[in-house]
């Protein structure tokens, strides 16, 4: 349709809703009614013959809005946009050609249109309006200048340069993805600060808040700090969170070195190619602007759609300045810049750490954890008990003597050894081998003169027609204790064929359901740090001591649940986090998932220790074992692996709504959700202010952690 045919309004209404059809129906914030307003309207002026601004030919909107490769559709996206744009612009151009006779009227409606375009992008330019008071030229000769400064600023503004090419966004997308897979972590002390928070109590939490808001990009330092309610940390905290925000700043534009350092020398060599020769100092500021708004990108996460939206911001501000002195000075271009040697220098930056202001071990101090255990009422029926807890430790000792003594425990000797357990693990575990006799033990506690009864009634001697057999022959014996170091139970690990396992039966002393094998030599660890490692087996709690991790208990022969909590609270202090170190194949990934729901019940953070395929912990080397512990992520880094793999496989929706779900499912602790959409944002290359206004309510719409009990502050 010719331009002469279209009303001005209609123009502008046109070019803004094409884009925002585009910019809807690829952002990962919109919901459902939106994509389909956009699809719906994409098709419209795909299909209509008299749609008042071209669109390239064949092109199926709904499909394309459809498909399935992310990066294919995006990259599809732009072109369209591009295309639309220089479309707008030969059209604007056009105007201006438009016979005087035939177009007095709407040649300042036009102008007008065209004024309000560029009042849009906040460039209306007041500069080509005549003096007050001077006499007016005619609208043609007015219009001239300004055609000319339009033609010149439309050199520097064409598909070559206005839009970020999409090969450099594709390494950037590349990059981040294959940071989070396999590089360092992008923010190193804000891990370091979360794990500190997961361990913290009430008034540690609180005390952390602010600091982890402060090291956090700035969208999700705003949400935390209305989460939370955060006063202003200290000077010290402030000084040493700016330098980690330069310390993440700096690694960020590392990774993306030899991609930021193409994208400024074709900005330089473009832009020298359209100055004029006394324009040198145009050249001097775009350099500036754009390392400007590459420091805002690297600060903000590194998203591939606000480095294309800083390319065409700071396109559009140095065609803004060539309008200006054109419009100023009227004169004809001189010869073409040379790119300059005096060009302003690069950031040349490594992986800087944050000078000594603070140190993340000086910050441990606010976590406040109690570090004592707390009292515990004595038990009831305490005679009873007393006497059935003698009968265990009876019964542990000898079984614990024959070990070390009998011909006949040499496979359990054996055994031991070639799980790494030495004869040192044997004396403080108490290890023992019950032998393959059906009345050994019986015997044994009749020659002591406690009793067959005692045995009973400990779970650890069965009764039938009166007489008394024992509950565990031809086994590795592990003796259970509780937190105070009182025997309470036995385990069996047989050597041969049969159940891999026994435990002896729940008693006065013993409830399957909430003992922790290891609670012994581990209450106070959790005590002091706040934190469980949590292993399945007993041998798996003996190979964690013996790697240095004090704080490491495994259930007894059934899965964790919730009375092991109520244990961890009861003795232990109520840790607040719960790392998960169990097998690494599909029973274990299964078990740490139902962990982790359960966690998340009862207001407790989790992390998950990735071991080696098909290993568990009991088969690593003590510091390969200790490292893997030490070293694991909390959650909910340790999920990022899944939406990345996500990425490579699903289209756009499906990512994006992975990705919601996985801010979502850390929603008990509104911190943690925030802190999961910053993660997801880097790693998979979203918009974190959209993914977090799109995944969780509004501060005002949740209780502050401040005022929740458990695990908020």
């Amino acid at each position: 349709m010719r331009p002469d045919h279209t009303t001005p309004d209609k123009v502008i209404e046109a070019v803004f809703a094409r884009r925002h059809g585009w910019a809807t129906a690829t952002d990962i914030s919109a919901p459902a009614m939106a994509l389909d307003d956009a699809k719906a309207h994409l098709a419209r002026v795909a299909a209509s013959p008299n749609r008042s601004l071209p669109c390239a030919a064949g092109l199926d909107a709904a499909s394309l809005v459809a498909r399935r490769d992310l990066a294919a559709q995006r990259a599809r996206a732009d072109d369209i946009d591009h295309h639309v744009a220089d479309e707008i612009d030969d059209w604007l151009a056009g105007l201006h050609e438009i016979d005087k006779e035939t177009a007095d009227l709407e040649d300042q409606q036009m102008l007008e249109a065209e004024a309000r375009l560029l009042e849009h992008i906040d460039r209306a330019h007041p500069a080509g309006l005549p003096p007050t008071g001077e006499p007016q030229e005619p609208a043609e000769a007015g219009r001239r200048p300004t055609l000319g400064a339009i033609r010149k600023a439309r050199g520097l503004l064409d598909n070559d340069f206005r839009y970020i090419e999409p090969q450099a966004l594709q390494q950037i997308r590349q990059s981040n993805q294959e940071a989070a897979e396999a590089g360092p972590p992008d923010n190193p002390w804000l891990i370091e600060l979360w794990a500190l928070y997961q361990r913290a109590d009430a008034d540690g939490r609180g005390q952390l808040a602010p600091v982890i808001a402060a090291v956090c990009d700035p969208p999700a330092r705003r949400r935390i700090e209305a989460l939370a309610g955060c006063e202003p940390v200290d000077a010290q905290s402030a000084a040493w969170a700016a330098d980690v925000r330069a310390a993440v700043a700096a690694r960020r534009k590392a990774r993306h070195r030899s991609v930021l350092d193409d994208l400024a020398d074709r900005r330089a060599a473009r832009v020298a190619q359209v100055c004029a020769a006394d324009m040198a100092h145009l050249l001097e500021a775009d350099a500036q602007r754009w390392e400007t708004a590459i420091e805002d990108w690297a600060d903000s996460g590194c998203a591939t759609r606000h480095l294309a939206t800083a390319w065409e911001q700071a396109a559009i501000d140095i065609a803004s300045d060539l309008f200006d002195a054109d419009s100023e000075h009227r004169s004809p271009p001189g010869p073409t810049l040379p790119l300059p040697d005096s060009r302003p220098p690069r950031h040349q930056t490594g992986l800087q750490e944050p000078p000594p202001a603070m140190s993340v071990p000086e910050i441990a101090s606010l976590a406040h954890r109690p570090g004592t255990r707390p009292a515990q009422p004595p038990a009831p029926d305490h005679a009873r008990a007393e006497h059935d807890a003698a009968a265990v430790q009876a019964a542990a000792h000898w079984y614990h003597r024959l070990l070390v003594e009998s011909p006949e425990a040499a496979e359990a000797r054996d055994y031991l050894i070639a799980r790494g357990i030495t004869e040192d693990q044997w004396d403080k575990w108490q290890i023992g081998w019950a032998p393959d006799q059906w009345q050994g033990l019986a015997a044994h506690l009749h020659r002591c003169g406690i009793g067959t009864r005692a045995g009973i009634d400990a779970g650890m001697l069965g009764e039938t027609n009166g007489r008394a057999w024992d509950f565990l022959r031809g086994r590795v014996v592990f003796p259970i204790r509780d937190a105070e170091g009182t025997p309470i139970a036995l385990a069996g690990r047989t050597l041969r064929e049969g159940p891999k396992y026994l435990n002896t039966r729940n008693t006065r002393l013993y409830d399957k359901s909430e003992a922790l094998y290891g609670i012994e030599f581990a209450a106070e660890a959790i005590a002091q740090t706040g934190e469980a490692v949590i292993v399945e087996g007993y041998t798996d709690a003996i190979a964690a001591h013996t790697a240095g991790i004090q704080n490491a208990v495994a259930a007894c022969g059934t899965g964790f649940g919730p009375g092991h909590i109520d244990t961890l609270d009861t003795e232990c202090g109520a840790p607040g986090l719960l790392t998960l170190a169990l097998d690494s194949d599909s029973a274990g990934t299964k078990a740490a998932r139902s962990i982790a729901q359960l966690a998340n019940q009862h207001s407790r953070h989790t992390r998950t220790v990735q071991l080696p395929a098909g290993a568990d912990p009991a088969d690593l080397e003590p510091q390969q074992l200790r490292r893997s512990i030490r070293q694991a992520p909390p959650h909910p880094w340790s999920a990022i692996a899944e939406i990345i793999e996500l990425d490579r496989d699903k289209s756009f929706s499906q990512l994006a709504k992975a990705a919601r779900a996985a801010v979502q499912n850390n929603a008990a602790d509104p911190i943690a959700a925030v802190l999961a959409a910053h993660e997801i944002a880097i790693a998979a290359d979203f918009d974190l202010q959209q993914l977090i206004d799109s995944s969780l309510p509004a501060p005002t719409e949740i209780a502050s952690p401040a005022r929740t009990a458990g695990i908020g502050l």
